[in-house]
């Protein structure tokens, strides 16, 4: 590996590679979620809550941390502009989950409400998952766009 370079990763499959690191990880945490609503439905012991409460965060923080790093890798000249984007609306998702929760739980009781809630965590994989699928050809298409507006330019320019 070459100091101070970037390896070309126009036709690796980038997204296949961090995505399907990431899917095990949001499925488990969504699953998660709905033991824990269920559990606090129940009113049972604070152990089981805590304890999925655990694996969750676990899960949570390491499939966002292979989210970044995919973010990182599509943008590599931008990536506190791309993690800061993914933050903010990370934390914009979290306060709506935050103001709707405790309306959901008084409408539909805490089982019900989470399992609403992992159910649309879910939904949100279906990104990633087409990401998964169609990364490589996005990339390729990005990349032949910004090669064709740079050779206008520079026919402007030279004319």
């Amino acid at each position: 590996m070459i100091k101070n370079r970037q390896t070309d990763l126009s036709t690796f499959p980038i997204e296949l590679a961090r995505v399907q690191i990431a899917l095990p990880l949001f499925f488990t945490a969504a699953a998660c979620i709905i033991g824990y609503g269920w559990m606090m439905d129940q009113k049972i012991s604070l152990a089981g809550p805590v304890i999925l409460l655990l694996v969750f965060g676990y899960c949570l923080i390491g499939a966002s941390q292979v989210l970044n790093i995919l973010i990182i890798d599509i943008y590599p000249g931008q990536p506190a502009t791309a993690t800061a984007a993914n933050n903010v609306t990370r934390c914009l998702i979290g306060a709506a989950a935050t103001a709707a929760i405790i309306p959901m739980s008084d409408a539909m009781g805490n089982g019900w409400a989470y399992t609403v809630l992992a159910l649309l965590f879910t939904v949100s994989c279906v990104g990633p998952i087409a990401s998964m699928r169609y990364g490589v050809q996005w990339r390729r298409a990005k990349k032949e766009k910004a090669e064709r507006k740079r050779k206008a330019k520079e026919a402007k320019l030279l004319a």
